[in-house]
């Protein structure tokens, strides 16, 4: 089991950085786009500096995990 360390809805794409480096970019079930605050910025800058390994999904999963969950992959 990992934790969710970060996750970040994009609009159209949610990012969920886990605890062991692994991010998952997944698409989100409706595209809604959205101007992107300070603070997803700044999500965003963590997620890509912390990121070891990238896995990368072509239907939505994990759609409802939040930051504090542990999940098992």
């Amino acid at each position: 089991m990992v934790k969710v360390k970060l996750c970040l809805d994009s609009g159209c794409t949610k990012y969920i950085l886990l605890d062991d480096g692994r991010t998952i970019h997944t698409p989100k079930e409706k595209c809604a786009p959205k101007d992107w605050s300070n603070e997803d910025r700044s999500k965003f800058a963590d997620i890509v500096r912390e990121t070891r390994e990238t896995i990368m999904t072509s239907k939505p999963v994990m759609q409802k995990v939040k930051e504090g969950d542990e999940v098992n992959l």
